[in-house]
């Protein structure tokens, strides 16, 4: 994984599909969403808030190491 957005980290842990990473990016940025995008998926159903809450500790986590310990961490 070469980012570690919080979209592409519940698309790797099999939480969220592309599609629906893309559609919640896309209403986020068109709709002017004051939502963050945590937000936005839990408002179109597509993730529940333990699964987020469990992809932001890891994007913490992945954020703070080194790149080589990142593909560790994945």
């Amino acid at each position: 994984m070469s980012e570690t957005s919080l979209g592409e980290i519940l698309v790797s842990m099999g939480v969220l599909r592309e599609d629906q990473r893309y559609a919640a990016t896309e209403y986020q940025q068109l709709a002017g969403c004051p939502l963050t995008f945590g937000e936005v998926l839990l408002h179109h159903g597509y993730c529940t808030k333990e699964q987020i809450d469990e992809a932001l500790k890891l994007q913490t986590r992945l954020r703070s190491k080194k790149p080589h310990e990142v593909a560790a961490a994945v």
